[in-house]
Order: C-alpha cells, then sequence, then structure tokens
C-alpha cells in the first residue's frame, strides 16, 4: 500500500497544505474502502444506475460521470486518493470543520481536461449511500431525498454553462448533501445551522430600526470593501507582533495646556480602516453600522442603553440558503420555498430566527448594474446586505 506522501507527490498536490498528521486518515481510507474489491463496483455503470433513482441523471450526465468515475478507478493513485477523500467527508469531522481544505485536496490535469472538475463529485457519490441512510433515519420521505439529490444535474449544468466543462462546486451544497442536512424545496436548498455572521444584529426597542454593526478587528479598504481573509490575518497579526508607535506628532503638544492622552499610531497600511466595537459605562455600545447597501460606515455610532435589544448573532439557529443556479433567485420561487422550509423546520420543533445566503448574487457593486425591474433586484431586495471577506479566486464557484 502507497504511503500518503507517495500519492501526493504523484498526483502533484500541494504537499505544504496537506497535514502529514493525516496519515492515519489515509491509511483507514485504504483499509476501509481502498482495498476491499467490491468498493471498485462503486465507480460502475452498475452503481450509478442504482443511485440514478435519486439522481434521476439524463444520458449526458450518465456518460460524463461513468467516463471520470472510470478514469479514476483505473488510475491506482486517484482511486486511493478518491478514497481517501471520501473518508474525510464520511468518516471524520475534518471537512466539517473547514470546507476550505477541498481546495487542497483536488488533483490537476488528471482527468480529460472537459471533465476534471468532477473528482470531488465521483468521491462524494462513491458513498452516497450513506446520505441516504441519513436521510431516512431523520425521517425524510423519498420524494424529500429525490429533490435533495436532484439538485446535483442543475449544479452540473450551471458550471458547464459559465466554464464549458463539467464539474460542480465542491464547498456548499455537496456536502451538506453528503451528511444528509441539505433540503431542497423549489430548487433552492436549505440547511438549518448556526452561520458565523461578521457582526450583530439589533433591534430599537422603540422605533423598530434594525441595524447590523460589524465586530471589531475587521478591516475595509477606502471603498467600503472589507480585505481578503488571509491579507486582513496578516496585517492584523502583523501589527500585534510589532512595537506599538506614538505619533510624534503627538509628543510636540504635550506641553501645551489640556493636552490630549497619548494614543498610538495607526499601524495600518493608508486608505485601510478597521471595525471597532465596545461597551460604554452607562450599559449601552458603540461601533459601526453597516448600511442599507451593505456598506460599513467608517464613523462610529453610539447606541443608547435601554433601547436596543439583539435579534441575531453566530449563537442564533437560521436557515442557511443555496442557489444552485443564479436563474433560480428569483422573489416569487424564494418566498415559496422559504415558506416550505419554515414550516418544515417547526414541523421538527426547530426554530429559525433567519434566511442567511452568501453569495456573490448580493455583490452590491453587481446590484448597482442591474436594471430597476430586473428580476434578480426583486430578489436581492429581500435580504438586508452585509459584507463578507473579499475572495476573487472562490466567488464565482458557488452561489
Amino acid at each position: 500500500m502507497a504511503r500518503m506522501h507517495e500519492v501526493i507527490d504523484e498526483l502533484q498536490l500541494p504537499k505544504d497544505r496537506i497535514p502529514e498528521l493525516w496519515e492515519p486518515y489515509f491509511v483507514a481510507a485504504q483499509q476501509k474502502y481502498a482495498q476491499p474489491q467490491e468498493n471498485r463496483d462503486r465507480y460502475s455503470l452498475n452503481w450509478y444506475r442504482q443511485l440514478n433513482r435519486w439522481l434521476d441523471f439524463n444520458e449526458i450526465h450518465m456518460e460524463l460521470i461513468l467516463a471520470a468515475a472510470s478514469r479514476i478507478a483505473q488510475q491506482q493513485s486517484l482511486y486511493q486518493w478518491s478514497c481517501f477523500v471520501r473518508y474525510l467527508l464520511y468518516d471524520t469531522l475534518i471537512i466539517r470543520k473547514d470546507e476550505k481544505v477541498l481546495y487542497n485536496l483536488l488533483p490537476k490535469d488528471r482527468l480529460p481536461a472537459a471533465s476534471q472538475d468532477l473528482f470531488f463529485l465521483v468521491s462524494m457519490l462513491s458513498g452516497a449511500d450513506r446520505s441516504i441512510d441519513e436521510y431516512k433515519a431523520s425521517g425524510k420521505e423519498s420524494k424529500q431525498i429525490e429533490a435533495a439529490f436532484g439538485i446535483v444535474k442543475v449544479l452540473l449544468d450551471n458550471y458547464h454553462r459559465i466554464f464549458h466543462r463539467w464539474g460542480t462546486p465542491v464547498e456548499g451544497i455537496l456536502p451538506r448533501l453528503a451528511w444528509g442536512s441539505l433540503l431542497v424545496y423549489e430548487g433552492l436548498a436549505f440547511e438549518y445551522t448556526h452561520v458565523a455572521l461578521p457582526g450583530r444584529i439589533y433591534r430599537n426597542a422603540r422605533s423598530g430600526e434594525l441595524v447590523m454593526l460589524a465586530d471589531g478587528g475587521q478591516l475595509y479598504d477606502k471603498n467600503g470593501f472589507r480585505l481578503p481573509a488571509r491579507e486582513e490575518q496578516r496585517l492584523l497579526s502583523s501589527r500585534l507582533a510589532s512595537e506599538p508607535l506614538i505619533d510624534e506628532a503627538q509628543l510636540s503638544k504635550q506641553t501645551e495646556p489640556g493636552a490630549q492622552p497619548l494614543t498610538a499610531a495607526n499601524q495600518l497600511p493608508e486608505d485601510i480602516w478597521e471595525t471597532k466595537f465596545f461597551n460604554t459605562e452607562s450599559g449601552g455600545f458603540v461601533g459601526n453600522i453597516l448600511g442599507p447597501d451593505g456598506m460599513p460606515r467608517s464613523s462610529v455610532r453610539i447606541f443608547e442603553s435601554g433601547h436596543w435589544m439583539p435579534v441575531l448573532d453566530d449563537s442564533s439557529p437560521v436557515l442557511k440558503l443555496y442557489v444552485p443556479d443564479e436563474s433560480f433567485a428569483r422573489r416569487e420561487r424564494l418566498a415559496a420555498a422559504a415558506s416550505q422550509a419554515i414550516t418544515a423546520a417547526r414541523q421538527s420543533k426547530l426554530d429559525p430566527k433567519a434566511i442567511i445566503l452568501e453569495s456573490w448574487l448580493l455583490d452590491p457593486r453587481l446590484v448597482t448594474y442591474l436594471p430597476a425591474d430586473a428580476e434578480l433586484l426583486a430578489f436581492v431586495r429581500e435580504f438586508k446586505l452585509y459584507p463578507l471577506p473579499f475572495n476573487r479566486e472562490e466567488s464565482f464557484l458557488q452561489t
């Protein structure tokens, strides 16, 4: 049996981003999945015929997925790695804690160009019986399971339309389908969960005004766009590691009557500013609000004690929405789907506080160029906007 680092080298994966501590998982994956001969049947036509009750693939979908699966099963290193990805997805919490690790696990240029982005889908579907069992164990009916798995062909077609090759996004929908937590209504997908919001939402007890205040320690550029997560982390870490500096212009004024207390100089690059959030002695709080356009205001606002009640934060249960195709982003479809999703949640004794969508479809820069009667604009206006760290590479890989 090959060692993990040998397969990584052969597939030219980024070894610096795949921890050596995962070696036991790799060994376990080979023993549980790769070595039993019957497991290769999960890369065959018979396996996909069984799954097609749920997937409802047409002939084109079936041919392309089978071609990719057969190629993976025939190349030992690809097959072993596919079994490893399946193990991480179904048998560990690694991907549940950080889906972005998936981007480091995808072999490049090992499948035909037209289908090289199908590796994760094939690996996920090799364990789809686990997903189906999860749905059944939670009391889901066949129609609900069919609706959930039916989203795969929508992802395939949308990906092909955008990129002119077959594939699917790896984050978002497919992992949740694997874990049996995705429910689909009117073609839109929902998950009952908690979401790491960039701030907290408050309601004024008197006027009913809703505001979101950004958490402290977020970095924005002069145009109001949040920096990429890695850049934000790098700048904040660099500042913490450096000695605090005092603005020399303040020193010359210290001998003057009524001089203000010394403050540390801004150690961030020019045109980069940081959000603040802190409580006041009177029980109120101060912070940077997010405007109706979802953009933060650089000046802080004071909120008086007793008038503002918390409505939503990271601990609040929500329905997270996933849009598999931007043509589904329609107000009427959303209204029908949301009503069904909320009803189903409450029937299960769950109480979602909001519906959350994280998507480039809501980018204020896109909305600015939409005509007043655009269907997408009507869809966007159903949401209150908030910012996410900018990520150019992944922006269009999920909606």
